[in-house]
């Protein structure tokens, strides 16, 4: 399932960016866990956009759902995103070597996989 969401501005309803997704996928029903994903224009960084976006998504999915763990998988070199995910709460757990082909440099990467669980909702609201 991906969602594709459209970024206005809250004081001119100006359109921001169309550039912008979270990507709910490997639905693990057996184990009540998903993957999370996202991309941002770069335009848009540091506006705490995707903060606010991610951690609303999370609680309702914690909410709504009876999922028990998001996860999400960082390149190693993605500052951003590391930074993203502990701001929300996300726990580091460890580096999965050779992981990850990544098409724009034509290598498989290592990542960083990172967890929220439901028992931690209340360290990001």
């Amino acid at each position: 399932m991906v969602n594709f969401l459209v970024i206005t501005s809250a004081k001119t309803g100006q359109l921001l960016c169309y550039h912008y997704y979270i990507a709910l996928h490997r639905f693990d029903y057996t184990n009540k866990k998903i993957r999370i994903g996202y991309v941002l224009n770069k335009n848009y960084h540091r506006q705490k956009i995707m903060q606010n976006s991610m951690i609303k998504l999370i609680v309702k999915i914690f909410a709504y759902s009876t999922v028990e763990r998001i996860e999400a998988s960082v390149n190693t070199e993605n500052i951003s995103s590391i930074k993203l995910l502990e701001k929300i709460n996300f726990v580091k757990e460890g580096v999965l070597r050779k992981y990850s082909y990544n098409p724009r440099t034509k290598q498989i990467e290592d990542r960083i996989i990172f967890s929220i669980i439901s028992a931690d909702i209340n360290k990001i609201i």
